[in-house]
């Protein structure tokens, strides 16, 4: 019983890593871009105490989505970063951390966050949210009017992660959870 579950769990990393480099090969250069890039998103997930897929995951979503942006590679690492703190100091289970990395991208690709995007980011980012809000001189409320009116551009929401150093020190501040 213990060989078939270690089979299975080695089976099912090799279909992770599988995943993983599919969807970078879509978003580097060749193999060696490719084989960086891994390196630079592998660090990124043990410093957010994330796991590798949806960290790739997301910096994958986001590298598509802010193309238009000029997004640099390092800026969307950051993104990636600030993305990946946010959900986990709102405590995000991952499933809601899923929904909201799929709206932000969506967001990021339109140009604009609102709707549906936005109540997802809310749902998931709840707790940060309010800190990034707060640090920017806004409060959540507006942040929500200005998506409701189409105002909350998906640069202004970017600017209002990336400059948010509260986020960054509640992070730190948290605890990893036992496994």
């Amino acid at each position: 019983a213990g060989a078939t579950i270690m089979g299975r769990a080695m089976i099912n990393a090799a279909k992770t890593m599988e995943t993983v480099q599919n969807q970078l090969r879509l978003v580097t250069d060749g193999q060696g871009d490719l084989a960086e890039t891994q390196s630079r998103l592998t660090k990124l997930s043990r410093q957010n105490r994330s796991t590798l897929g949806p960290t790739v995951d997301l910096y994958t979503k986001l590298k598509v989505a802010t193309e238009e942006l000029g997004f640099t590679n390092e800026r969307v690492e950051g993104l990636t970063t600030k993305m990946s703190q946010a959900l986990a100091v709102s405590g995000a289970d991952a499933g809601t951390s899923a929904g909201a990395i799929r709206q932000f991208g969506q967001a990021m690709a339109s140009g604009t966050v609102r709707g549906d995007e936005f109540n997802s980011i809310v749902e998931a980012m709840g707790p940060a949210l309010s800190i990034m809000a707060r640090e920017s001189g806004i409060t959540v409320g507006q942040l929500r009017e200005m998506s409701q009116a189409g105002e909350l551009t998906a640069e202004r929401f970017s600017e209002i992660l990336e400059n948010s150093p509260e986020l960054g020190e509640a992070f730190v501040k948290k605890q990893t959870p036992l496994a």
